[in-house]
This record gives C-alpha cells, structure tokens and sequence, in this order.
C-alpha cells in the first residue's frame, strides 16, 4: 500500500481543486493560507483508512489489521457521513457537495492501495464491501509496495524509492489541480 506520501498528494491535489478559488497564481498562493486547515484536514482524510495500524502497533503486529474494513466504500461512507453530520452541527449547514468531497478524499485512498503491489496475503483491499467480502486488487500495478514488518524497515531505500514513485505519480496530480484553477485567468495582471 502507498506511503502516507502518495496518500497525502492526492490529499492536497483533491483539496486544491475543491477549496481553492479560480484566481490568478499570486492570489491562490494567498488562499492556499487561508485554507491550510482544511487542506490539512484533506491530507488527515485522504489518509484516514490507514487508522487500523494503531491496533497492529499495539498487539505487535503492524500489519495485523490493516486493509481490512477500514479500507472499504461502506466504512468511507459510514465515515463521510458522520464528518458530514459533524459540519452540519458546526456550521449550520453542509452541501452535498461536502459530503461528495470528503467520501471522495477518504475514497482517494482505497484507488491509491488498490493500484498497489500486494505480496501479503491477504492480497488486495475489500473493494466492494458490504457487498462482497473478496479481495481485490488491480490488474495494473501503479505504486510499489512499502517494507514494513517492523518499524526498522522503515528506513529501507525499497520504502524510499516507493515514496520517489509516489511522488513521480501523485505530485503531478497537485500541479493539474492548481493548474486547473489557473485556467481562463488572464496571466498579464500577475
């Protein structure tokens, strides 16, 4: 599964092209402050399934319960729906649009794991749970998988070449979405 790197990209470029006006580069550099709460809160979503390591780490076994069901549509729904009912009560309101875009965050991880080298048995996300308990995993192999029986592989160069390939794949994802915001904006005011 990627590293909280690929996962944290996806974050931001998700982020970016929801919280970020359409605006000249200066001025969205000024708005990308403005927003970097919520844009963390994109990074902490589109991170969130990888939750279940907290158990793994305590019983000694890292790995023990991860990809599981926090890494399944009904537990990103579940969770979505919650932080969505969280907004509501804090802010009075919440769009469906808000709903739309933290599933979508949270989902960004399920894509990014399932596109993943799976080696561990069992291999592959529950993808389509509640409906369907299988594994599955894509046919094409996007990202490398991460080393990490213990908290000494994390030091591997396998682990740092698989952030370099998440990098290489996911940055440029943050520079479509900013790009995109840039579009149609008169460039000779900047």
């Amino acid at each position: 599964m990627p590293s909280p790197v690929g996962h944290s990209l996806v974050g931001i470029a998700l982020g970016a092209a929801w919280l970020l006006p359409r605006r000249k580069y200066s001025e969205i550099a000024r708005a990308a402050w403005h927003v970097r709460w919520p844009m963390a809160g994109c990074v902490v979503l589109a991170n969130l399934p990888d939750i279940d390591y907290l158990p793994g780490i305590f019983s000694g076994d890292l790995n023990a319960y991860h990809h599981f069901y926090t890494h399944t549509p009904g537990w990103c729904a579940l969770v979505a729906a919650g932080i969505w009912c969280a907004l509501r009560g804090i802010r009075g309101a919440a769009s469906a649009g808000d709903f739309a875009w933290i599933l979508a965050l949270l989902m960004s991880h399920l894509a990014a794991d399932w596109a993943t080298e799976d080696f561990r048995p069992p291999i592959g996300i529950m993808a389509l749970w509640p409906f369907d308990a299988g594994f599955h995993i894509s046919p094409v192999t996007i990202f490398l998988h991460l080393k990490k029986d213990s908290f000494g592989d994390f030091a591997q160069w396998h682990n740092v070449k698989a952030a370099l390939v998440e990098a290489a794949w996911c940055g440029p994802l943050v520079v479509l979405a900013i790009g995109w915001k840039l579009r149609g904006v008169d460039s000779k005011e900047d």
